[in-house]
């Protein structure tokens, strides 16, 4: 997980994040507990891929 979630967050706050690729993804959640992080697997996920700027091959 990028650091910049992990440092925008505050004790006991949670984000969703699917981690993988394009082809296989699953969904987290992480719990922040002082500086530390409690990772959550939720179920295998696929999202419709993001086009255009903010795309994977956009930036």
């Amino acid at each position: 997980m990028p650091s910049t979630y992990h440092e925008q967050l505050t004790e006991g706050g949670r984000i969703l994040i699917p981690l993988g690729d394009k082809e296989d993804q699953t969904l987290y959640m992480f719990t922040r507990r002082g500086e530390l992080l409690e990772q959550t697997e939720i179920a295998p996920v696929r999202f419709v891929p993001l086009v255009g700027k903010y795309s994977w091959g956009g930036m």
